[in-house]
């Protein structure tokens, strides 16, 4: 199965995290599964926000302005096979291995929707991995020093996979909501390096009481004078990236209001919005041995607005300027700034 993209919404209530996660792919796999690293057991929800991604998407995806100019645009590829929080390659077609009984602690196991899951941690990655793959989860080849680097970290592992009575087609975006006590949240992207294609997109939505921005990778802009047509648009932010942050680094697309959005008759976006006052919408491109570190966000208030107005073959894009939302075209970290 292939993942084509990942769409992530955060928002922090104090040491309340709340991420929603959409996998996008193409095919179908029974033996479908997702590891999540998270600091504590997180509460899981299926369904929830499914509609609230394409309602976001509409009204805050670059606005393209002016006369389209045909041009070549490169070819940069948007399918991949590891996201996010993404599903880990089809397993072998045969594995024998004798082990010992892992000794691992299970925090949680359940059943909701489609998925089983279990939130388990351990001493050594090789005991997580080997209790994950007694019980059914896939588990990525070459995954043990990153998942090692994660527990000696304090953090925990959830692991979903899909019921034995449920299909592929069934997937559904996953809400987690757990406390942190420093009040933050990442995008644990390092374990996607295993699996990702070049050049994977990332889109992610924080809404807070201000503006974010990246705390431990670039801030990027693409020149629009480069931009000549929509077609252009997402090449320039990959070569901006790779080239004003060595490829780690986000474009701030859109920030500004929750005011200026509607719900459009989505309950969890109408939740979202009567709660916070700001959202940012920030994207990237990144390739899998630049995901050598998880990324994270900070209120930065005294950051101006960002327009999602994109004037093509104009000034530079990503500068302060007013909102516009337009009906046209990920975790997470929200950190409370460091006085």
């Amino acid at each position: 199965m292939l993942q084509t993209a990942e769409r992530v919404v955060f928002e922090i209530d104090g040491d309340v995290i709340t991420a929603y996660i959409q996998l996008q792919y193409s095919g179908t796999d029974p033996n479908f599964a997702w590891v999540v690293p998270v600091p504590e057991v997180p509460e899981v929800e299926v369904g929830v926000g499914a509609r609230m991604f394409d309602v976001l998407e509409a009204q805050t995806r670059p606005v393209f302005v002016g006369q389209a100019v045909p041009t070549a645009a490169l070819d940069i590829g948007t399918g991949c096979d590891g996201g996010l929080f993404g599903p880990s390659p089809p397993p072998p077609s045969l594995m024998v291995r004798a082990v010992p009984l892992p000794e691992v602690d299970v925090w949680a196991k359940a059943t909701v929707g489609p998925f089983e899951y279990a939130v388990i941690s351990a001493a050594r990655a090789e005991d997580l991995n080997n209790w994950l793959a007694i019980n059914g989860y896939q588990v990525q080849p070459g995954s043990d020093a990153i998942v090692q680097a994660y527990l000696d970290e304090g953090m925990k592992l959830l692991g979903l996979k899909l019921a034995p009575d449920a299909g592929a087609a069934q997937v559904e975006p996953i809400k987690l909501t757990y406390r942190d006590s420093a009040g933050c949240a990442t995008i644990p992207i390092r374990l996607t390096s295993i699996a990702a294609m070049p050049n994977m997109e990332i889109v992610t939505w924080v809404f807070g009481p201000h503006r974010v921005a990246p705390e431990n990778f670039g801030m990027v802009t693409v020149d629009a004078s480069l931009v000549w047509s929509e077609a252009d648009y997402l090449p320039r932010l990959a070569e901006a990236v790779d080239g004003q942050s060595s490829g780690r680094g986000f474009v701030t697309e859109l920030a500004g209001p929750t005011a200026d959005l509607s719900a459009r008759g989505d309950a969890a976006l109408e939740g979202l919005l009567s709660r916070h006052q700001y959202v940012t919408r920030l994207r990237t491109m990144i390739d899998p041995t630049e995901m050598t570190e998880d990324p994270a966000f900070t209120v930065a208030p005294e950051l101006p607005d960002v327009s999602n107005e994109v004037v093509l073959g104009g000034a530079a894009f990503n500068v302060s300027s007013g909102m516009m939302f337009g009906v046209l075209l990920l975790g997470l970290g929200l950190r409370r700034a460091r006085r």
